[in-house]
C-alpha cells in the first residue's frame, strides 16, 4: 500500500508541475520538492484550463469520503470570478458577455423547474451578473411584462430558506412563478439598452425527448397498454 501511495503521489506532482512554469523547473529539479499547497495550486491551475478532470473515491454509505469531497471542491473548483464571463447574444444577434460582479445590471438563467409539494412550482436560477432580492422587479425573456418575485430562496437539500438576496454566482430559486421555464433568461430592465439587459444567454443544450411512454388501464390491473413513440433524437 505504501508503494502505491508513492507511486499516486508522483503521478499528483508531476500533473501540478504542468500548472506553471515555475512548477515545472522545481518539479524537474526535484519532484520530492512541491509543497502540498504548490500542488494544489498546480492542480487547479489545470482544472480551471480543463486540462484534467479530479476525481474523488467515496461512497454514500456512512458518508465515507464526502468531507473530503466537499473540501476538494473548495480548494480545486473555480469560484465564479476565476471563470471566463458567460456568453450570449443580444436581441439583434450581437455577441455580449455577463461578469460575475454585484455592481452590473441584474441577469441570470433559469436552468431547472422542479414540483415541490409544499411551495408548488419552483424555478432554479443561477445568477450571472448582478444581483437579486424578493422585492426586485424581474422581466423574463423578451416579455414586456414586469414580475416581482416575491421571496428568494437558497437550497439546501430539501430545505428552502428564504435569502436576503441571491449574487452574482449563486444559485437561487423562486416559488410560484408560472411564467418561468427552463432556460430562460431573467433580467431587470428593458428600457436603459436593449443590448446590455434584453440579452439571451446561451444556455442548456437540452437534447429532445426520444420516447414518450403513454400507460392506459383497460380494465383489470394487468390490462394495460403501451404506446413508445419515437420523436427522434437531435
Amino acid at each position: 500500500q505504501r508503494a502505491i501511495g508513492d507511486e499516486a503521489g508522483d503521478v499528483r506532482g508531476g500533473a501540478a508541475a504542468e500548472g506553471d512554469d515555475a512548477l515545472t523547473e522545481k518539479y524537474l529539479n526535484d519532484a520530492a520538492s512541491l509543497s502540498d499547497d504548490e500542488i494544489k495550486r498546480g492542480l487547479k491551475a489545470r482544472a480551471l484550463k480543463n486540462d484534467i478532470v479530479l476525481c474523488m473515491c467515496g461512497t454514500a454509505f456512512k458518508n465515507k469520503g464526502v468531507q473530503a469531497l466537499l473540501d476538494a471542491v473548495i480548494e480545486f473548483m473555480p469560484s465564479p470570478i476565476e471563470l471566463p464571463p458567460t456568453r450570449g447574444l443580444s436581441e439583434r444577434g450581437e455577441p455580449i458577455t455577463r461578469t460575475a460582479e454585484e455592481g452590473q445590471p441584474f441577469s441570470a438563467l433559469a436552468f431547472k423547474i422542479l414540483t415541490d409539494p409544499f411551495v408548488g412550482k419552483l424555478a432554479i436560477f443561477r445568477v450571472h451578473q448582478g444581483r437579486i432580492t424578493g422585492q426586485t422587479q424581474v422581466f423574463i425573456g423578451h416579455n414586456k411584462k414586469a414580475i416581482k418575485l416575491g421571496h428568494v430562496f437558497h437550497l439546501q437539500g430539501k430545505e428552502h430558506r428564504e435569502a436576503s438576496e441571491i449574487i452574482a454566482g449563486d444559485i437561487g430559486a423562486v416559488a410560484k412563478i408560472e411564467e418561468i421555464h427552463t432556460n430562460d433568461v431573467l433580467h431587470d430592465d428593458h428600457a436603459l439598452d436593449g443590448r446590455r439587459h434584453h440579452a439571451k444567454e446561451v444556455g442548456l443544450q437540452l437534447l429532445r425527448q426520444r420516447l414518450h411512454l403513454l400507460l392506459r388501464v383497460l380494465g383489470g390491473p394487468l390490462q394495460v397498454a403501451l404506446l413508445f413513440l419515437d420523436v427522434g433524437l437531435q
